[in-house]
């Protein structure tokens, strides 16, 4: 893989962290795809860090629920917005998919993952998802196929998912908040459309009736 040195940073939401500083050069070099993913979730560790210590302070168990759930939903949008940072990394594109799918692990769009056949398969699936991924200036294959990996058969190397879970220990809540699910989002945003919808016809027929 051919690093580029660089004097610029990229622009947009990632640029803070598209490059890394090179010990052995002295100089800028652009970050890989997964290092680009490792930086955003560490930038965003500090809003969970917040979340979790306005639960300490709630007084019923019920408002702490409440809280650890919402903590929940802070570190899901932002794995999922620092999952933007590349193309690689959509379950379309990410090779890692493929392998999960091909041994009978699931493929994260249509069939859950099951960590336990990710944990037996494991260096088949790392093997497969090498040789299926095409290498670039800022794609590693091998470090993102393992970085890949970890983040979906071992949750807790993922610093926003292990302080969640860490909190979840802390307040003694039974079992792990499961937040907002995505049905949820996708339900709030076909209701707020049907009702502009609705809005929309409605003044339309009050425009002609005029």
């Amino acid at each position: 893989m051919n690093r580029r040195h660089t004097e610029e940073s990229m622009f947009g939401p990632f640029g803070l962290c598209s490059e890394i500083w090179d010990k052995e050069t002295n100089q800028y070099i652009r970050a890989t795809d997964s290092e680009i993913g490792k930086c955003c979730m560490r930038t965003n560790l500090p809003l969970v860090n917040k979340c979790s210590q306005k639960c300490h302070q709630l007084k019923t168990k019920k408002l702490q629920e409440n809280c650890a759930k919402t903590c929940h939903n802070i570190s899901k949008m932002s794995v999922a917005n620092c999952m933007l940072s590349s193309e690689f990394w959509g379950a379309d594109k990410n090779p890692i998919f493929k392998a999960t799918k091909r041994y009978g692990c699931g493929d994260s769009r249509f069939i859950a993952i099951d960590t336990e056949c990710m944990e037996k398969n494991k260096e088949d699936i790392l093997s497969l998802c090498r040789r299926e991924c095409i290498p670039g200036m800022t794609t590693d294959c091998t470090e993102n196929c393992e970085f890949s990996y970890r983040s979906l058969a071992e949750p807790n190397t993922d610093p926003l998912k292990k302080r969640v879970n860490q909190l979840n220990e802390e307040l003694n809540l039974e079992g792990t908040p499961t937040g907002t699910g995505n049905s949820v989002y996708i339900g709030y945003a076909l209701g707020v459309a049907v009702i502009l919808l609705g809005l929309y016809i409605l003044f339309g027929v009050f425009v002609r009736k005029t």
